[in-house]
């Protein structure tokens, strides 16, 4: 979906965003990695889901500094399809938290126990990846 449809469905609007905004965002990624980290050892489906925001908070920082921002429902689906749009290829971390986006619904709602190791290890390595990649993007 293009940055024209998404504003034209209202699903994302033009915003002017501080510096402070967007870094902050990314601090926010950078504590999540390391706290999935410390969960790996505890609590798989936690570490899973730290992951997932890292990575979401990543995503959301990108689409502020391209100045844009989720309206309405949906706001995960809307800030995965924007980065996606917006981010191209040397990005398929996106479709990894698209993936992650499901499996987390099932984790926190549904079920204890869903997430194995290998997932968790995954997706702490494809936040560690994506944030990496996004801040070399964001940074001035």
């Amino acid at each position: 979906m293009s940055i024209a449809e998404l504003e034209r469905k209202g699903l994302v609007r033009r915003f002017e965003p501080s510096a402070d905004e967007i870094r902050a965002l990314l601090q926010i990624a950078e504590r999540d990695v390391s706290v999935a980290k410390v969960l790996l050892g505890s609590d798989l489906d936690w570490a899973f889901n730290v992951a997932y925001n890292a990575m979401l908070q990543t995503a959301r920082a990108w689409m502020l500094k391209q100045k844009f921002r989720p309206v309405g429902e949906s706001h995960h689906e809307v800030i995965i399809d924007f980065a996606r749009t917006t981010l191209g290829k040397g990005f398929e971390e996106v479709d990894v938290l698209d993936i992650m986006r499901k499996k987390r619904h099932r984790a926190v709602y549904g079920e204890i126990g869903v997430i194995s190791k290998t997932e968790a290890e995954n997706a702490l390595k494809s936040a560690e990846s994506f944030l990496k990649k996004v801040s070399k993007k964001v940074s001035p």
